[in-house]
C-alpha cells in the first residue's frame, strides 16, 4: 500500500531535512515537487545520477552534423553544372 504525503514548506533547507528524516525512517520518497529548484535533493531521496543529459547532447550533435552534411550536398546539387573556364576557349 502506498501513501501520498502533501506537505508545504517555504524553505528548501526544510524540505531537505524532512526528506532526509523520512528516508532515515525507511520511507521511500519517490519524488518531490516544488515550484523552485531544490539543488541536492536527489541523493537525499535516493535518486541516482543519470546520463540522459549527456546522451541527449551527443545525439543532438550527431543529428546536427548529419543535417549539415545533407544541406551541404543539396547546395552542391543546385549548382549550375560543371564550372567552365572560358580562358582556354573551351
Amino acid at each position: 500500500m502506498s501513501k501520498i504525503f502533501h506537505v508545504m514548506y517555504d524553505d528548501d533547507a526544510k524540505v531537505m531535512t524532512a526528506a532526509g528524516k523520512l528516508v532515515g525512517q525507511g520511507i521511500r520518497v519517490k519524488d518531490v515537487y516544488s515550484p523552485f529548484p531544490i539543488h541536492g535533493i536527489d541523493p537525499v531521496i535516493g535518486i541516482k545520477r543519470t546520463r540522459l543529459a549527456i546522451c541527449s547532447f551527443m545525439y543532438a550533435m550527431i543529428l546536427a552534423d548529419e543535417q549539415y552534411d545533407v544541406l551541404e550536398l543539396s547546395s552542391m546539387s543546385r549548382s549550375h553544372g560543371p564550372r567552365r573556364s572560358f580562358a582556354n576557349g573551351s
